[in-house]
């Protein structure tokens, strides 16, 4: 029987990745051959391929994980769980809430905030992703995430949330979600809970998000931001990005007190 993991191996090294972002080494490989985890990489790789091979709009990561998972041995270009322990997310999370994971991608950071609270949403329109997602969910018996295959901006339901994170998701590469910036916010407020949070991440401060002081401004008639901080990137080609915690106001206000500056918030590395 031809060993599965020289598939593995085969299967990632033939995606083109930046130098320095992956270190493969033998005894990752053998240390996999005794896990049952290797089937499931197997599988992975399987919805991996057929993104490449009939995904029609942008693949991230040059077909790679965009998300990776300490707990299932995959690094990806963003591991979740440091992720989020430079977040600072999970002190906001509780057993009672409902969470929504805007652009949910392979789903493995809805997952692993899954045992903090009782349930979580996460909406994504490409479906080889959610497969992704569905296929760990199984692996680790998780029975309290659901993934839809859909485009937010299309996206109805009467649920509300207590927290939504939107992270680096409020535009996209494809302009796949294409919509002013206010309208993102509001649809946001409107599916959040009295009192609820919203986890938000910018893109790069310098070409994309360069009006971050605007949005800033609007984000704050709906939201009261509760602090803020740049977060280091995790691969050499991406960039440091802006993380933001808000919540949800009980009153609109039309004129906030301007209280951001780009230029400030930049150089700002710790809450």
């Amino acid at each position: 029987m031809r060993n599965p993991i020289n598939k593995i191996k085969r299967t990632w090294m033939s995606y083109p990745m930046w130098e320095g972002v992956l270190q493969f080494k033998d005894s990752f490989y053998r240390n996999l051959i005794n896990r049952d985890v290797k089937d499931l990489h197997l599988k992975l790789i399987d919805q991996l391929n057929s993104q490449k091979n009939n995904w029609e709009r942008f693949v991230y990561c040059n077909g790679y994980f965009y998300q990776g998972y300490e707990k299932i041995g995959i690094s990806g270009i963003k591991p979740t769980q440091k992720r989020m322990k430079n977040y600072d997310i999970n002190e906001y999370l509780n057993k009672n809430m409902a969470v929504l994971d805007i652009g949910s991608n392979n789903g493995f950071l809805a997952l692993d905030i899954s045992d903090k609270v009782k349930k979580v949403t996460g909406i994504e329109y490409n479906e080889y992703l959610n497969k992704i997602g569905n296929e760990t969910k199984n692996y680790l018996g998780i029975d309290n995430v659901n993934f839809i295959t859909e485009d937010f901006k299309t996206y109805q339901t009467e649920e509300k949330y207590d927290a939504i994170l939107s992270l680096s998701n409020h535009s996209t590469v494809d302009k796949g979600l294409d919509t002013s910036f206010e309208s993102f916010v509001l649809k946001i407020y409107n599916q959040l809970n009295s009192g609820g949070y919203l986890f938000f991440e910018s893109h790069d401060l310098i070409k994309i998000d360069k009006d971050m002081n605007e949005k800033f401004q609007t984000a704050q008639k709906y939201f009261d931001p509760i602090k803020y901080k740049m977060v280091k990137k995790f691969y050499p080609p991406d960039v440091d990005k802006l993380f933001i915690v808000l919540k949800k106001r009980d009153d609109l206000n039309e004129n906030p007190e301007r209280i951001f500056d780009i230029n400030e918030a930049k150089n700002k590395y710790s809450y």
